[in-house]
C-alpha cells in the first residue's frame, strides 16, 4: 500500500486532489499538510511516506526551498511537484524533484506522475505536439499503448501492468487526450507510427 503525503495550503486544492488520487491509486494512504513545518510535524510523527506531492507556493516555504528541505532530511522519498507556475520545471527537475505536473494540465495528469514515480521513473507531461518519443509519458503508458496495439482488453492490460481497470481508464484518457485521438484504435495506430 502506498503511503503518500499531499502538501498544499488551500484545503479545496487538497481535498480535490486527494479524492482524484484515491479514486485512481489502489489502496493508496495519504496525510495532508497545508506548509513545509506541517509536512515536516507529520513525516517525523511516524508518517513513513513513499511519496509527496508538493505545491510550489506553501506560506511558510517557496518550491525551491521544500523541496531541497525535503531532499536533505529524506532523500529517499521522491517529491512530484504541483506548480501552477509555467518553466519552472527544468529547474525543479534539477533540483532533485522526481515529477513536475502543471496545475492547469489535465486532472489526471497527476495520477500518471504518481504511478511513474512509485515505478522509479521520471514524469513531465508532455503537450499534444510533441512527438511520442519525446512527450513525457510514462514507460507504464508506453506499455499500455503496445498492449493496446496487440488487442487486449483493460481488464486483460490491467493484469498484465498489475493495475486496476480504472487505473488503465485512467491512463488510455490521458493518452486519447494528449494525443487527439478518440479510441483505443487511433491511440494504438498512433503508437505504431510514433514509438
Amino acid at each position: 500500500m502506498p503511503k503518500l503525503i499531499l502538501i498544499d495550503d488551500h484545503a479545496i486544492l487538497r481535498s480535490g486532489a486527494r479524492s482524484l488520487i484515491e479514486r485512481h491509486v489502489a489502496e493508496v494512504e495519504i496525510v495532508e499538510a497545508d506548509s513545509l513545518a506541517e509536512t515536516l510535524r507529520q513525516l517525523e510523527g511516524g508518517f513513513d511516506a513513499d511519496l509527496a506531492v508538493l505545491d510550489m507556493m506553501l506560506p511558510d516555504a517557496d518550491g525551491e526551498k521544500s523541496l531541497s528541505v525535503l531532499r536533505a532530511r529524506y532523500p529517499t522519498m521522491p517529491v512530484i511537484i504541483l506548480s501552477g507556475s509555467e518553466g519552472a520545471e527544468s529547474a525543479m527537475l534539477e533540483k532533485g524533484a522526481a515529477a513536475f505536473v502543471p496545475k492547469k494540465g489535465d486532472s489526471l495528469e497527476i495520477v500518471s506522475a504518481i504511478y511513474a514515480v512509485l515505478a522509479g521513473e521520471a514524469y513531465v507531461p508532455g503537450t499534444f505536439e510533441e512527438d511520442l518519443a519525446l512527450s513525457g509519458i510514462s514507460e507504464r503508458q508506453r506499455a499500455l499503448m503496445k498492449l493496446c496495439g496487440e488487442g487486449l482488453t483493460n481488464k486483460e492490460i490491467g493484469r498484465e501492468l498489475g493495475i486496476s481497470d480504472n487505473t488503465v481508464r485512467a491512463h488510455l484518457a490521458i493518452l486519447f487526450r494528449r494525443f487527439g485521438v478518440k479510441n483505443r484504435a487511433d491511440l494504438a495506430r498512433f503508437a505504431g507510427n510514433g514509438a
